[in-house]
């Protein structure tokens, strides 16, 4: 069974490869069409890009804190 960690890791890269794969012929690609059947393709990416926030910010939180040191070599 996966960890939340892991899930949240798979989720992130399902919205990576759904950003990557955004052009200017897919949804979230376009830009926003004020026709009869308008799709919100600006608030699409968006909510992407959110979700995507939101997960990172819950994982560096299961990840805990951490210190980062270095040493230069002589």
């Amino acid at each position: 069974m996966a960890t939340r960690a892991q899930n949240i890791e798979t989720r992130l890269d399902a919205i990576a490869t759904e950003l990557a794969a955004m052009g200017t012929t897919k949804a979230g690609g376009l830009p926003n069409a004020n026709a009869a059947n308008a799709i919100d393709h600006v608030g699409y990416r968006m909510s992407l890009i959110n979700e995507q926030r939101e997960l990172l910010a819950v994982l560096a939180k299961l990840e805990g804190a951490y210190e980062v040191t270095s040493e230069m070599a002589s």
